[in-house]
């Protein structure tokens, strides 16, 4: 009857210890998960001391006198053309497919 105790009590004993080591991995991921990191604990304007210094905008471009039009280039005009090919007639014995009567 003895042994039958001192079993049961070592059971308990390791039942209690795991809940005890559940318990403790637990805390630790809690508290690891509520610290604040990165980002989201710096106020907004943690970073404007690490931005480069503005540069100034460029200037818009400067505008070139126009030219008289008496004094203009001729311009060039080149045209080019492509033969057409007339299309096929449709094939009367199957008909062109567009589910009419000469279908």
């Amino acid at each position: 009857m003895q042994r039958v105790r001192r079993e049961t009590l070592a059971w308990i004993l390791a039942a209690l210890l795991g809940l005890a080591v559940a318990a403790g991995v637990m805390a630790a991921a809690s508290h690891l998960s509520s610290q604040r990191v990165g980002l989201a604990s710096e106020p907004p304007s943690a970073g404007a001391r690490l931005a480069p210094a503005g540069e100034p905008a460029p200037s818009p471009p400067t505008r070139r006198p126009r030219r008289p039009a008496g004094n203009a280039p001729p311009k060039k005009v080149t045209t080019t053309t492509t033969p057409s090919t007339p299309a096929p007639p449709p094939n009367e014995a199957t008909g062109d497919g567009d589910g009419d009567a000469d279908d």
